[in-house]
């Protein structure tokens, strides 16, 4: 579904296309990208396929 929806529409609205496979490093970089310094990543118990994250943005 990622790959034949959420892909497909990002490129249409000028973004990046990654679809939701984009991964846990790349999150954490495009955070950092748009001003937020302080990122955790949390797990969610019954959700173990799916990354989570807080994150703050720098003052």
């Amino acid at each position: 579904m990622s790959t034949y929806h959420c892909t497909s529409v990002s490129l249409a609205l000028d973004g990046d296309g990654l679809g939701t496979v984009w991964g846990v490093e790349r999150a954490a970089v495009m955070l950092a990208e748009e001003g937020f310094g302080h990122v955790k990543e949390k797990e969610v118990e019954p959700d173990p396929f799916r990354a989570y994250f807080v994150a703050r943005r720098c003052a």
